[in-house]
C-alpha cells in the first residue's frame, strides 16, 4: 500500500535534508520548493536522490500552493498511492511520528490523520495561544473537537485530494479549509499525540502571526456569514418597524420573523446541508426560534431601560446570542445523521 511523504518547504535550513535522509530509505518523498530562491539551491540539489522527487515554483504562493502541487503530481503519475502523509520542515515533526501517521494511514485509509500536538512543556506563546484560540472557535462554528487544529502532519485518503485541489486558500489557512470540508462531508478524523517540538523559538517559522492568523480567522467569518447576513436582516426589519411602531416586542417579532425564515432555509441548504424531514426540523427550528425570540426581547427591553440606546441594545443583544443560536442550530436543529444527510 504506497504512501507518500509530501514536504512543502520555503527557504528551508539543513533539517530538511536530515529529515528526508532518515525516510527516504523506506519511503517515497514528494519535496516542493515554494520558490525558494538561488540561495536555497545547494539544499534542494542535496536531496534529489532516488525515492525523492523535488518539485518546484518560480516564485513563492504559499503553504497551501505547494501541497497542492503535490497533490496535483501524485494524482497524475502515482496511480497506486493510497494517500499521503504531510510534514513540515522546519524540524517539528520528528521522523518516527511521520512514520506513525503513514503506518496509522495504512490501516485506516479512508480516515483523514493528523498527528496533534498536545503544547506540553516549554511552547511559544503566540503557538500556544493561537492554537487553543483556533480550536475552540473550530469547536463552536464547525462542531467538532479536534486538539489541533494547525498541525501540518496530517495523513490524507487518495479520495480526497481531487477535493483539497478545489480549495482556492494558497496559504497556511488551507490546512483550516481541508479540516472544515472534512467535517462537513463527514470524513472520519484520527487523532495521534505527537511530540511538540520547537527549534530554536520555532525561530525558522514563515508563519507571519499578523498575516496568516487574519487570513486563518477570515476563514470561520465567512463560514459563519450566514449568521451576519440573517443578523443585518433581523436589525434593517426591526428598525423600521420600532420607527413604525415605537414597539419593541412587535418589532422584535418581525425582525426574528424574518431573520428566522432565510435563516432556516440558507442554514438547511447551505450551511448544514442537511436532508432531514422539512417538518420536523421545522417545528425544532420554531422551539428554538421562540426561545430566543424572548430572550431577546428581555434583554433588550432590559438594556433599554438601563439607559441603552434601542438600536444598541438590539445589536448587543444580537452579537451575544449569536453563537448560541449557530451552536444550537448545528446541534439540535439540522444534527448530522448519516442516513439523511450528504
Amino acid at each position: 500500500m504506497k504512501i507518500i511523504i509530501v514536504i512543502p518547504a520555503f527557504e528551508p535550513d539543513k533539517q530538511l535534508i536530515s529529515l528526508v535522509d532518515a525516510l527516504k530509505h523506506d519511503y517515497p518523498l514528494v519535496i516542493v520548493d515554494d520558490g525558494s530562491g538561488p540561495d536555497y539551491k545547494n539544499i534542494f540539489a542535496a536531496l534529489r536522490q532516488d525515492n525523492v522527487t523535488v518539485l518546484q515554483h518560480s516564485t513563492n504562493l504559499g503553504k497551501g500552493q505547494a501541497l497542492k502541487t503535490a497533490f496535483s503530481h501524485i494524482l497524475l503519475n502515482e496511480p497506486e498511492c493510497i494517500g499521503i502523509v504531510t510534514a513540515d520542515a522546519d524540524g517539528q515533526h520528528l521522523p518516527a511520528d511521520i512514520i506513525h501517521t503513514q503506518k496509522t494511514l495504512a490501516l485506516e485509509p479512508n480516515h483523514l490523520i493528523l498527528g496533534s500536538r498536545h503544547f506540553t512543556g516549554h511552547i511559544p506563546f503566540r503557538s500556544k495561544w493561537g492554537n487553543r484560540l483556533t480550536r475552540g472557535i473550530f469547536s463552536v462554528l464547525i462542531g467538532k473537537k479536534l486538539i489541533d487544529t494547525q498541525t501540518g502532519l496530517r495523513g490524507l485518503p487518495r479520495h480526497l485530494l481531487p477535493a483539497l485541489l478545489k480549495i482556492r486558500s494558497p496559504g497556511y489557512e488551507f490546512e483550516l479549509e481541508m479540516l472544515i470540508y472534512a467535517v462537513q462531508h463527514h470524513i472520519p478524523i484520527t487523532e495521534l499525540k505527537i511530540a511538540t517540538v520547537y527549534e530554536n523559538n520555532n525561530a525558522c517559522s514563515h508563519f507571519n502571526p499578523l498575516l496568516d492568523s487574519a487570513k486563518i480567522y477570515f476563514v470561520f467569518l465567512r463560514f459563519s456569514s450566514l449568521g451576519l447576513v440573517t443578523a443585518v436582516v433581523d436589525l434593517l426589519i426591526f428598525t423600521f418597524s420600532f420607527m413604525m411602531t415605537n414597539n419593541i416586542f412587535i418589532s422584535e417579532c418581525l425582525g426574528r420573523g424574518s431573520g428566522g425564515l432565510f435563516s432556516f432555509a440558507t442554514g438547511k441548504h447551505v450551511v448544514f446541508k442537511s436532508k432531514g424531514s422539512y417538518a420536523k426540523e421545522l417545528i425544532k427550528f420554531f422551539a428554538l426560534w421562540t426561545t430566543l425570540l424572548l430572550t431577546s426581547y428581555a434583554m433588550i427591553v432590559g438594556a433599554h431601560e438601563l439607559g441603552i440606546n434601542i438600536y444598541l441594545s438590539k445589536i448587543i443583544t444580537q452579537t451575544l446570542l449569536f453563537l448560541a443560536s449557530f451552536s444550537i442550530q448545528r446541534l439540535f436543529v439540522f444534527p448530522y445523521n448519516p442516513q439523511t444527510s450528504e
